[in-house]
């Protein structure tokens, strides 16, 4: 059981906002589990470095076991509201109220949700596609059925705060350690911007883009969460991969809702409410391409690597991006890690010595790693490699965001619409038991 404190979303967004919500209301009217989701969990301070220690907050993202707790004092409330100086005050306050879009219920998140180990998961499927999450060793499947009903998830995972993010309809996925200055935030979906949603935290209404983690408007604006790696799958893969995961529940009966059934990774086409907010289009490549992007160092500005490019390249990438050396591996189907190649000041180059499952050996070190950067035996055994700040997406909703960007690996001999005939089928949610 996770132990719990007091759910202070709802306070802040009546400080702010004016409204009367309450976390009740948000758990009885939209969220299908079982029983009540449980509130966040109170996180122990412990004698971690400061995040601002860890590494840059745009490059890279360290390992989330490395970065600071929240303040145990540092939790809003309408007594104690996160504290802003006088200018975002102001900003706040010219925002005004939320519009309807903020207020419809569709929009409002799922709050740690009760989960079950893998032995017990008899609402999975093994062709399930889930979001994997790892925080040190411990594992947890996110399955796309339940998210994309809510878009948002707040969770505490491993005594840890995490943040979870997914948009059926571009493919795109994130998750953050949603922490700032030692406070703790809370997130919901609060518009469409690019062909996407975007999300807004409770405690301060700011704007933020859903999958890079950085603010775009309010009293947060050009703060970014430090990313944590998602991993696209299957629950028959992960759960091979991860035999002591376990998988967020709800009755299977959320299948049934007819939001977001049938759709799976690179499905084409928009809806039109979200396509009427794509501002930017590239014909350099399909809209719906699946492509893993790498955040550039200035504002608009990225490196994408189709995913039928990675599959070509016999799905190990070495290179450098800016004065960063990095490591993309693509195993299975869309399962992309990326991470910057370098450990105590010393650049690090790779092969494969095993394939499934996989490992690599650095030539510098003789250090054996695993598929997610974690140093398994040798010199470094023990160790993590910095994750590369990108994700995967499509490219319609990546160029929106990113209209700057390279594109490695044209042109491309096939794309991803040839991959995903032989598996949609198995990937529609709308497949029952």
């Amino acid at each position: 059981m996770r132990p719990n404190i007091p759910f202070h979303a709802a306070l802040v967004l009546a400080l702010l906002a004016g409204c009367n919500d309450s976390p009740q209301a948000r758990s009885s009217s939209t969220q299908a589990p079982p029983e009540a989701a449980p509130e966040r969990a109170e996180v122990d301070a412990s004698a971690r470095p400061n995040a601002a220690d860890v590494g840059p907050a745009v490059g890279n993202s360290p390992d989330i076991s490395m970065m600071a707790p929240p303040d145990p004092n540092h939790v809003a409330t309408k007594e104690k509201p996160f504290p802003m100086s006088e200018e975002q005050r102001d900003l706040l306050a010219a925002m005004g109220r939320p519009s309807e879009l903020e207020l419809r219920s569709y929009s409002l998140p799922l709050n740690n949700p009760p989960t079950v180990p893998a032995g017990e998961a008899n609402h999975m499927q093994d062709s399930d596609p889930v979001l994997g999450l790892l925080v040190g060793d411990h594992a947890r499947a996110y399955p796309w059925w339940i998210v994309i009903a809510y878009h948002v998830i707040n969770d505490t995972f491993a005594e840890f705060p995490v943040h979870v993010a997914q948009c059926e309809v571009c493919s795109g996925a994130g998750a953050f350690y949603p922490v700032i200055d030692g406070w703790l935030l809370d997130f919901r979906v609060c518009g469409a911007k690019n062909g996407t949603f975007f999300i807004c935290d409770f405690q301060t209404k700011s704007s933020w883009y859903s999958f890079s983690g950085i603010s775009f408007a309010g009293p947060l604006e050009g703060r970014q969460l430090p990313r944590l790696p998602v991993y696209q799958t299957t629950w028959g893969e992960w759960r091979k991969l991860h035999p002591n995961t376990d998988v967020i529940h709800s009755p299977v009966r959320l299948k049934e809702r007819p939001h977001g059934r049938g759709q799976f990774l690179g499905k084409p086409g928009i809806e039109h409410q979200l396509e009427m907010t794509v501002r930017h289009r590239d014909k350099r490549l399909a809209d719906h391409e699946l492509v893993f992007g790498l955040v550039g160092p200035k504002e608009g500005t990225g490196r994408v690597h189709p995913l039928v490019a990675l599959e070509e390249a016999g799905g190990l990438v070495q290179e450098r991006y800016g004065q960063d050396p990095l490591l993309l591996v693509l195993q299975g189907e869309s399962r992309v890690s990326a991470y910057i190649r370098v450990l105590d000041g010393v650049e690090l180059t790779f092969k494969r010595t095993q394939k499934d499952p996989l490992l690599l050996r650095d030539n510098e070190t003789g250090t054996t790693w695993s598929e997610w950067g974690r140093g398994v035996k040798g010199p470094h055994a023990g160790r993590q490699l910095s994750f590369a700040n990108g994700y995967l997406t499509e490219w319609y909703e990546w160029v929106g965001h990113y209209p700057v960007s390279e594109i490695v690996g044209l042109p491309l001999k096939r794309s991803s619409a040839d991959r995903k005939r032989k598996s949609a089928p198995n990937r529609d949610p709308d497949h029952h038991h």
